[in-house]
């Protein structure tokens, strides 16, 4: 008997957290979010954060793991998204893996372009490079008073 998050995908073999779809490492009762047909899971320090608003499920922030993207690690004051990716491992298998995402990560692969933050304009895909598309769309980083931009 096991129970897999969705979310984070952490496995735990309790018989009791299997039986009520609870995940220890998300602090979440998770399986509801299964059940209501959420397919997004994020992390936010605000509970308002515009993430639940758009329907994401909103789990404990994964401090310490790194980002899927830019692999900086992921602090207790950010906001992301988790998604599945396929991994190649050493042994040359492929296997899915879930990763945690900064939201200004995600959101560099979707419009940086657009916004010019890319490799065409001399940004390299970095978490530096994801925080200036986060201040140009005019977000502000909790904790960084150096960001001019209106709260998201």
């Amino acid at each position: 008997m096991s129970y897999t998050c969705p979310a984070c995908g952490m496995t735990s073999h309790h018989p009791v957290d299997e039986q009520q779809g609870y995940c220890g490492r998300c602090h979440a009762w998770t399986r509801q979010y299964a059940a209501e047909g959420v397919e997004v899971f994020g992390f936010s320090p605000r509970p308002d954060a515009w993430l639940a608003r758009a329907g994401a499920a909103l789990v404990s922030t994964p401090v310490g793991w790194p980002c899927g993207l830019c692999t900086t690690p992921i602090e207790r004051d950010d906001m992301g998204f988790f998604r599945e990716v396929v991994v190649l491992d050493g042994a040359g298998a492929w296997s899915a893996r879930i990763r945690a995402m900064h939201a200004q990560c995600e959101a560099l692969r979707i419009v940086g372009h657009a916004n010019g933050v890319c490799r065409h304009t001399g940004w390299p895909a970095s978490k530096a490079a994801a925080d200036e598309l986060w201040r140009r769309l005019g977000h502000v980083f909790p904790n960084r008073p150096e960001s001019p931009a209106k709260n998201c």
